[in-house]
């Protein structure tokens, strides 16, 4: 959820709690993330690999597509009222959209079965 937080704060807000929003560390942090962003761009054809050899078979459900649509999105966060409800209930609204969406997507519980002793 922190991309959430993130979303939500005010643009006139400079408090300097945040470690990137300090001038001292700023260019460095920013620099780091240039490192990575090159080093993910210099491994892109391997992780391209990977994931084809890792997705050999998939077949994608239409309708869990739909989840990473910006309209989606949009009405999944802010809904009809928009910024008007409380922080607290999108939060929870939230959280009980991954609760079902892990629930319907991950695969059920394995019970385990007594070894019995002969």
């Amino acid at each position: 959820m922190p991309l959430i937080t993130l979303l939500e704060r005010q643009a006139a807000v400079f408090d300097g709690g945040d470690v990137w929003e300090s001038s001292e560390q700023s260019c460095e942090i920013m620099l780091q993330h240039l490192a990575s962003a090159r080093h993910m761009a210099q491994n892109a054809d391997s992780y391209s690999s990977t994931a084809q050899r890792l997705l050999q078979g998939f077949q994608p459900d239409e309708e869990m597509s739909e989840i990473f649509k910006t309209e989606f999105q949009m009405r999944l966060l802010w809904g009809s009222k928009g910024a008007q409800v409380n922080q607290n209930e999108r939060y929870e609204k939230f959280s009980q959209i991954l609760t079902a969406l892990s629930r319907k997507l991950e695969p059920p519980p394995v019970k385990q079965v007594e070894q019995l002793t002969i």
